[in-house]
């Protein structure tokens, strides 16, 4: 009787505790909670890119798209200039345009450049992807709530909010976030579209896949395939909404024609990509030699490719003590899983399978091709982590003990692991 007792006041302890500790978290408004997030996330990465990047562009890619903001900034899809002086001031992803001798343009889609130039007309163009990983975070718990519940959304954002990876990725002037937020909200959108039916749903889903479009082509193939089939493999409630759902389509396919308008002029032939010319021969996917290059890309580099990805996002994606896989995968592994966490699943896995074909390795922030898969994978480890605690909580019989473990998690992810990934951003990053 007496140990029960002492049982009791313990469980007890612990459950005042950790309401205490997680009371502010897990049951504030959610205005407030979201609000958080958001300044949060935002300060965090802009923090950040001051810390580890300088507020600078440290890679060509972030350059080219930051040239080609400042061409938008005045007006112009290229910029003219005089081809003589040309040799002097080259760099990687600014191009002369196809018959366009005296022109220059950077070779990425338009859609990342539009978003700096926002930034560029206010002399901040750092700080465009530390606001946009604030929404980020944001609309990852959103989405939660969609798949799941009030809790899950809790758990997803506090786990968004103290990534190192996606803190890191949103601190860059790299097009990565806008990409995931992009599609993020489209798969929001397209819930809310399948539930509801409203056309104010149709016309977000449709823009948030255009610009992701505009911005990661690849992206939008890979994740907003898996949205769009999610969504249409739903035949008797697509019968009810198909009208919404083609207005969504039509301004997706809007979006690639304006695609194909900016490519006809800041590359010189619409069907044409900016790497095909910066990189000619020496691009393509598929396996075989690599151009005029001693690069050989197999089968077998392409799994060694993929799994050094799958290894960056396993360390980096949560920052907890344990592996990413072990929350990301305990719904399948403990036969907790359904169609839902499958369809969350599937975009890692498009995204490993298309730049399996791509021979270039990220040796500079390593997984961040994968990085649009992230808010999906981050779902996956809220629900996770509901599963594993459901199991504790029967087998300790303390109800306190889920919260202080996600909150120690998220300590140890800002407090521990967040700095160690800093330390990895020298001078010369790498």
């Amino acid at each position: 009787m007496k140990s029960g007792t002492t049982f009791h006041l313990i469980s007890d302890r612990v459950r005042r505790i950790s309401d205490l500790l997680a009371g502010a978290l897990l049951r504030s408004p959610r205005w407030a909670f979201n609000l958080t997030l958001f300044l949060v996330g935002t300060a965090l990465s802009t923090y950040l890119t001051h810390k580890l990047f300088q507020a600078l562009p440290h890679l060509d890619d972030s350059v080219a798209a930051l040239y080609q903001a400042r061409i938008f900034q005045h007006g112009k899809l290229t910029w003219p200039v005089d081809s003589s002086i040309k040799p002097f001031f080259d760099i990687f992803g600014v191009i002369t345009p196809i018959g366009k001798p005296d022109s220059w343009a950077g070779m990425y889609p338009p859609g990342w450049p539009l978003l700096l130039t926002v930034g560029q007309l206010f002399k901040a163009p750092w700080l465009v992807n530390p606001v946009l990983g604030g929404l980020l975070v944001v609309s990852i718990s959103e989405l939660a709530r969609e798949f799941y519940d009030e809790k899950t959304a809790r758990v997803a954002g506090t786990m968004a909010l103290a990534s190192p990876f996606l803190a890191v990725i949103s601190a860059t002037h790299l097009s990565h976030t806008s990409a995931a937020l992009f599609c993020t909200f489209a798969w929001w959108c397209a819930l809310r579209l399948l539930r509801s039916g409203r056309v104010r749903y149709a016309l977000g889903a449709g823009a948030a896949l255009g610009m992701s479009l505009l911005t990661r082509p690849e992206v939008a193939v890979c994740v907003g395939g898996v949205i769009a089939v999610g969504v249409l493999v739903q035949f008797r409630r697509v019968t009810v909404i198909w009208r919404q759902l083609a207005l969504a389509a039509g301004i997706t396919v809007l979006s690639g024609v304006a695609l194909l308008g900016f490519q006809h002029v800041a590359v010189g032939k619409a069907g044409t990509l900016g790497h095909s010319v910066e990189m000619q021969e020496n691009l393509g996917l598929g396996f075989g030699q690599v151009g005029r290059t001693s690069w050989l890309h197999t089968p077998e580099t392409a799994l060694s490719h993929g799994s050094m990805r799958l290894k960056e996002l396993n360390r980096r994606l949560l920052g907890w003590p344990v592996p990413a896989a072990v929350l990301v995968l305990a719904p399948f592994f403990l036969l907790r899983s359904g169609l839902r966490e499958l369809w969350l699943l599937i975009p890692l896995l498009t995204l490993l399978g298309f730049f399996a074909l791509y021979f270039y390795w990220e040796e500079w922030l390593p997984g961040r091709y994968l990085f649009p898969a992230t808010p999906m994978l981050l779902l996956l480890a809220a629900r996770g982590w509901s599963v594993w605690t459901e199991r504790l909580r029967r087998i300790l019989l303390i109800s306190g003990i889920p919260k202080l473990l996600l909150l120690f998690g998220t300590a140890y992810a800002l407090g521990v692991a967040a700095p160690e990934y800093h330390r990895f951003f020298g001078p010369h990053h790498g």
